[in-house]
């Protein structure tokens, strides 16, 4: 394992900046700025807190609208089948 390199000074500056605009300006992922740099992604999420950025939702480049996540889709499904129970047993 290689020794570990601190990033102070100029060179956090000028790094922080670069994963900025990566991040905010040409919506890249955390990810990809940490292979493009050459750190870790711990420290590209912190250079960007540093840059006061706020962070996307995960799930991809936009998102996923709330109502569309897996759990949103099974949750409706069982209230579904709940209240299709209930009406069944009040019925009979």
């Amino acid at each position: 394992m290689g020794a570990v390199v601190l990033l102070e000074g100029e060179e956090r500056d000028r790094v922080r900046e670069f994963v900025r605009v990566g991040y905010v300006e040409r919506k890249q992922s955390i990810r990809a700025l940490a292979q493009q740099t050459g750190r870790s992604y711990g420290l590209v999420h912190v250079l960007l807190a540093e840059a006061k950025v706020e962070l996307r939702q995960r799930g991809g480049r936009y998102g996923k609208p709330e109502s569309m996540h897996p759990w949103a889709v099974a949750d409706r499904r069982r209230r579904a089948a709940r209240k299709a129970q209930a009406s069944a047993a009040a019925s009979s």
